[in-house]
């Protein structure tokens, strides 16, 4: 089966569609925003057992806050990468959207497979409450 990040699209609970960006976009928007985007107070290692140590304390049981680290490169790294999925094998990857989820009760993210019309009802449908 042929897998693009096109297969995708988001819908909020007011029923507005977001379409998936590229990682190209995706990488233009942040390098505008980039300075925004840095978590503060930021904190360096200089050895590696340090951040090791470090990351262990990172966790959702922390009442400490998280944050999800994301490096430049990994915007094209962790992406979906488009392709055909052979029987009994699998795939994993990022598919970026821009919505502000502050605003929102509920997405659901539509899968539709190759050759289905974007008007038909989608193949799959992941709804995701957000509280």
């Amino acid at each position: 089966m042929a897998v693009d990040p096109g297969m995708f699209l988001l819908v909020d609970d007011e029923g507005n569609q977001y379409f998936p960006l590229t990682p190209e976009k995706v990488k233009e928007i942040i390098s505008r925003d980039s300075y925004y985007l840095i978590p503060y107070p930021y904190v360096g290692f200089y050895y590696l057992e340090d951040y090791e140590k470090s990351s262990f304390y990172n966790t959702f049981t922390s009442e400490k806050p998280y944050y999800y680290e994301v490096y430049p490169q990994d915007i094209y790294t962790k992406a979906l990468a488009g392709g055909t999925l052979i029987p009994k094998a699998k795939m994993s990857g990022l598919v970026y959207f821009k919505i502000n989820l502050n605003a929102k009760k509920g997405v659901k993210l539509l899968v539709y497979k190759p050759g289905t019309s974007k008007s038909a009802p989608a193949d799959f449908t992941f709804p995701f409450k957000i509280e």
